[in-house]
């Protein structure tokens, strides 16, 4: 059996029968109060995409806010990797995110993957790894104004294991966030993956810890904790209950200043 996140929204697609969202926000946070005023003469600034060639870059104010890697990056000299976001930066500019730690080398910052991707009985690929899958990015827009931003991105799916490579899902990631508030900035994801062919199935990890779908791999400073609406939370192999969302604050910066994320 393949198990959908609780939290996925299910639809019949006109084309497939299959079509699924779902919907994820990041809240960034800083110790610090930052001032939104500017001061007299000073020319308020915006949020602007710098494109390179593997990927696309966010800044609001001249300053980092992520970067979205578009083509395949190899980690580690064995996974085959793109579609996620790092570095994600914090209010302050310290990195929030990992990628291809010593522990877990196919982790990527902020992405979306499935341990299980079935067409029929048939186990075609694993995304958590990237194994037998690629991620086709056939289209990138990228839109700002003052206020605003948004990156959508337009990804095919392949399998080696599926008709020589012909795509099976198409999915389409919108990443969206209006300008910092004082010390907190809001990233909103909205990820919608529509089958293009029949008996396509996704799950998390077939075992008791069934990890899988939206993911992020943060930083673990020394003095970090785990919050959920219930109070402090203690890491475990197996799943925990976190509620509508899960704080993660610690010291990412050299200065001891504590910022992070929270997942809702």
């Amino acid at each position: 059996m393949h198990y959908l996140p609780d939290n996925f929204m299910i639809t019949h697609s006109r084309t497939f029968h299959l079509e699924i969202r779902f919907y994820i926000s990041l809240l960034l946070t800083f110790s610090l109060l930052f001032s939104s005023g500017c001061s007299p003469g000073e020319k308020k600034e915006r949020f602007s995409f710098k494109e390179s060639l593997n990927g696309v870059e966010l800044y609001e104010d001249g300053k980092p806010v992520f970067y979205y890697q578009r083509e395949p990056k190899l980690l580690s000299g064995q996974y085959i990797c793109n579609n996620y976001i790092h570095p994600l930066y914090s209010l302050g500019g310290d990195t929030l995110t990992d990628e291809s730690p010593a522990d877990r080398p196919y982790h990527r910052g902020i992405y979306w993957a499935w341990r299980q991707i079935y067409i029929n009985d048939w186990s075609i690929a694993d995304g958590w790894i990237m194994e037998n899958i690629s991620q086709e990015v056939t289209g990138l827009k990228a839109e700002s104004t003052k206020s605003t931003a948004q990156l959508t991105a337009d990804v095919l799916w392949k399998s080696t294991g599926f008709q020589n490579g012909a795509p099976f899902v198409n999915e389409r990631a919108i990443i969206s966030l209006q300008r910092k508030q004082k010390g907190l900035r809001i990233i909103d994801f909205e990820i919608r993956l529509r089958a293009l062919i029949s008996g396509v199935s996704i799950g998390g990890s077939d075992d008791e810890k069934g990890y899988g779908g939206f993911c992020a791999r943060i930083k673990l400073p020394d003095d970090m904790i785990f919050t959920s609406d219930r109070g402090s939370v203690v890491p475990q192999n197996l799943q925990v209950e976190a509620g509508p969302w899960m704080d993660f604050p610690g010291s990412f910066g050299k200065d001891g200043i504590k910022s992070g994320l929270t997942i809702i």
